[in-house]
């Protein structure tokens, strides 16, 4: 069967084809803990996930082009003798499981999975994929689908996933709001210089750098203020360092709903906040938490199609949940590790409930990359606003 692509997996696809490269940027790489309350045979562990997998017909598909439009087309089902079984390996990020990039336009299946067996109870489930048909949302759903499997509890069914799917489409399609949230981002860019020159350097060929750091933000903020706490403080250092007349930091929202929550697709659309040189720090945070907050609204709005030139983003930065757990009678399974292969811009900064902040650089504007961090955070302070 075939699907019609969503804006997002439009760029993705277009921007794949014409840079090979840039798939090593949409790979994304997890390690989760799967824990049976009891014993289930290998052969029934393997073939209830294939199951679950083969329920989401997104999954196994690869784009082909039809009348100059790019559309989803399935694949052969996932077999359980696809999935890679391992024991006793506690090397689990080496190796080229993890760290071969996908090819979109040439590969037949975009995603891997291995089960690593350390106990009867007790196994590490890793996933590598493209972004093209995952996002971490698409996590979530798997892993609670893979348990209500096990349980024989709750089976999502392919009526259901047409149903989301029409829903997804029918979201992308909506016109109401679509001209409110294109003036916005005109207003928001308006009159920012373009910098044709701006990562010449190709940081999709330098090798990464990462830092995993322990942050002092107040947990009790909730998650934008948190955010623009973060963003504001390396945005603004930034603009220190490379004496940039201001920094466009992409900040990728979902586009999910109650009613399309259990679809596996890649449904993440990246808008930009811009931070200003002439800002202070304080000017900086309420500019930063307020985007983020009109960011938050204007899902299912295909930035790229009107604003592509600004999508050339410095940072990146992501806001995941730290308690990544799911579980019911019969099983848990717990996200242990989120990476890439080479991040989605020259910086790219991940930070998590418990204030663990992972930074990664492909970059040589910024030589010191430690003290980059570090007086980074020194901007960390102050109450909460807006």
């Amino acid at each position: 069967m075939k699907y019609k692509a969503s804006p997002i997996q439009r760029d993705f696809f277009i921007e794949c084809m014409v840079n090979p490269k840039a798939n090593s940027k949409y790979n994304i790489n997890m390690i989760f803990s799967l824990i049976l309350q009891e014993e289930i045979s290998e052969e029934v562990l393997l073939e209830t996930i294939c199951n679950t997998l083969n329920n989401q017909p997104l999954l196994s598909s690869t784009p082909v082009v039809e009348n100059s439009e790019i559309f989803l087309n399935t694949g052969k089902p996932l077999k359980s003798n696809e999935i890679i079984v391992e024991y006793n390996n506690y090397q689990l990020e080496s190796g080229e499981f993890f760290n071969t990039p996908f090819d979109l336009t040439n590969d037949s299946r975009l995603f891997r999975i291995k089960l690593v067996k350390k106990s009867s109870t007790n196994y590490s489930l890793l996933l590598a994929v493209h972004h093209f048909i995952f996002d971490f949302y698409s996590a979530i759903a798997l892993t609670q689908q893979i348990i209500d499997a096990l349980s024989r509890e709750e089976i999502f069914t392919f009526e259901q996933f047409q149903q989301e799917l029409h829903l997804t489409n029918q979201k992308f399609k909506e016109k109401g709001n679509f001209i409110k949230y294109e003036n916005i981002f005109q207003t928001r860019l308006a009159n920012l210089p373009i910098d044709t020159k701006k990562n010449a350097e190709d940081f999709l060929n330098l090798s990464k750098v990462e830092f995993r750091t322990k942050v002092e933000i107040n947990k009790n903020f909730d998650n934008n203020h948190r955010s623009a706490i973060l963003i504001a403080a390396f945005a603004y250092e930034y603009l220190r360092i490379t004496n940039n007349s201001h920094v466009i930091v992409g900040v990728p929202v979902p586009n999910r709903i109650k009613g399309n929550k259990d679809l596996i697709d890649g449904l993440v659309t990246t808008y930009p906040v811009v931070i200003l040189k002439s800002h202070t720090i304080e000017e900086c945070r309420e500019s930063v938490y307020k985007q983020l907050v009109e960011n938050l609204k204007m899902q299912f709005f295909d930035f790229n199609k009107k604003f592509y030139k600004f999508s050339n983003f410095d940072i990146m930065f992501t806001y995941y949940p730290s308690n990544f757990i799911v579980s019911n009678s019969t099983a848990k399974i717990i996200m242990n590790r989120l990476f890439t292969i080479v991040p989605p811009s020259p910086i790219h900064l991940m930070l998590n409930d418990d204030n663990i902040l992972l930074s990664e650089f492909s970059t040589n504007q910024i030589q010191n990359k430690s003290e980059y961090i570090q007086k980074s955070l020194n901007h960390i302070e102050g109450g909460k606003y807006g």
